[in-house]
């Protein structure tokens, strides 16, 4: 970890942030990713959840879903797979490097305009609404991690993911 000053990008997702507002991160604090991965539900309008669908439309012939519930279960595929890949990454955090912040208490910068922009494309195509980047002064720890090391969302097993997850941090 590195203790000093640095201008950063930041994309903000829930409330606009003003001019001379500041962020205090603690370890308890949960960021938006958090709440994003691991709090958000997957409904149709019916309120059936992915398992409910599932079990309700699964027969010895197969399975047949209507638009509505098909989309409810790849959103929730999608999510499931990025909340694994999270409590993967944090569990080796934890075993491996536990001086590093988590990845669901800390802030999301880019020390790159360009860079910002491509995440706010990212954003955008996973249906998180992009409300404003902003440049912030950090002043205090910084980590830096590349987000292209992550565990690959994919079938793997969860051996190999841990394999991913463990040579993110080297």
């Amino acid at each position: 970890m590195i203790e000093n000053e640095l201008y950063v990008y930041h994309i903000v997702t829930r409330k606009k942030m003003s001019i001379g507002q500041i962020i205090n991160f603690d370890k308890n604090q949960k960021n938006t990713l958090y709440s994003f991965f691991f709090e958000k539900e997957q409904l149709n309008s019916k309120g059936e959840d992915f398992f409910h669908i599932l079990h309700e439309h699964y027969s010895s012939e197969g399975m047949s879903l209507n638009t509505e519930d098909a989309n409810v279960a790849i959103k929730y595929a999608g999510q499931t797979i990025r909340a694994i890949r999270e409590v993967i990454v944090e569990m080796v955090r934890l075993q491996e490097y536990p001086e590093y912040p988590s990845r669901m208490s800390c802030l999301y910068a880019t020390k790159k305009y360009e860079e910002v922009l491509k995440w706010k494309e990212l954003f955008i195509s996973f249906d998180r609404k992009v409300l404003q980047i902003v440049k912030l002064r950090v002043i205090g720890n910084s980590f830096e991690g590349d987000g292209n090391l992550l565990p690959k969302e994919d079938g793997v097993p969860f051996s190999r993911k841990i394999e991913q997850a463990s040579e993110l941090t080297q």
